[in-house]
C-alpha cells in the first residue's frame, strides 16, 4: 500500500508542467517614420495571428510628439470597424506618459481563427501623440488604415505587436526520467497485486 502511494506521488510530481505567459505572436518592429497622429481619425492595422487566441496588442509611439499623461485604447475587430456586420471582439486600455516607447494593452484570452485577417483600431485620449511605422511594407500580413472611412495604405504598416497566451509544455530530461520511474513502479505494484 505504501509503495503504491509512493509510486503515484512520484508520477504526479514527474508530470511536465504547463507554463503560461504572454508571448508575442505578430511583431512589426520597424519604426522609421511618423506614420500617423492620433488626431487623425480611423487608425487601424490589419494582421493575421499565428495562434488560435489573442490576449492583447501594443503600438510604438513615435518620438517627439506628446508628453502628457494619456490613455491608449486598442480595439480588436473581425472586420474594419466601418464594414457592414463588423463585430468588436475585445477592447483594452492602458495609461501611459511619454513617447518613443511601446504601449501594450491586454485583455482576457480570446479564441480566434489562426491565419484569418483581424483589425486593431487605435485611439489615444489627448490626441497629441503619434504612431511610428514603416513605409517599406515590412509586415506582409496586413496594412495601415487611416483618415476618414479607414482609407487603405497597402504598403504601410504601423509599428505594432500582438500577444497570445504563450502556453507551452516544458519537458526536462529529469522530468521524463521521473515519469518513467513512476510508471514502472505503478506497473510493478499492479503486477504484484494480481499475483497475490
Amino acid at each position: 500500500m505504501l509503495r503504491s502511494k509512493l509510486c503515484m506521488a512520484m508520477l504526479v510530481l514527474a508530470t511536465p508542467m504547463v507554463i503560461s505567459a504572454q508571448a508575442i505572436d505578430q511583431n512589426a518592429p520597424v519604426n522609421n517614420v511618423n506614420m500617423a497622429f492620433f488626431n487623425q481619425t480611423n487608425l487601424a492595422q490589419s494582421f493575421k495571428q499565428t495562434a488560435g487566441n489573442i490576449t492583447g496588442a501594443g503600438i510604438f509611439l513615435y518620438t517627439g510628439y506628446g508628453s502628457a499623461n494619456s490613455t491608449l485604447t486598442i480595439k480588436l475587430w473581425d472586420k474594419l470597424p466601418n464594414a457592414s456586420g463588423a463585430a468588436l471582439l475585445a477592447t483594452g486600455t492602458q495609461n501611459f506618459s511619454g513617447n518613443n516607447q511601446w504601449v501594450d494593452v491586454m485583455w482576457s484570452p480570446l479564441g480566434i481563427t489562426a491565419g484569418q485577417t483581424y483589425f486593431l483600431e487605435f485611439l489615444e485620449s489627448t490626441n497629441t501623440y503619434a504612431i511610428a511605422g514603416d513605409t517599406g511594407n515590412g509586415y506582409a500580413n496586413g496594412q495601415v488604415y487611416a483618415n476618414s472611412g479607414f482609407e487603405s495604405f497597402p504598403t504601410f504598416d504601423y509599428t505594432f505587436r500582438t500577444y497570445n497566451n504563450g502556453q507551452s509544455v516544458v519537458p526536462e530530461p529529469s522530468t521524463w526520467a521521473l515519469t518513467a520511474a513512476g510508471l514502472a513502479g505503478v506497473m510493478a505494484v499492479s503486477r504484484r497485486r494480481r499475483k497475490s
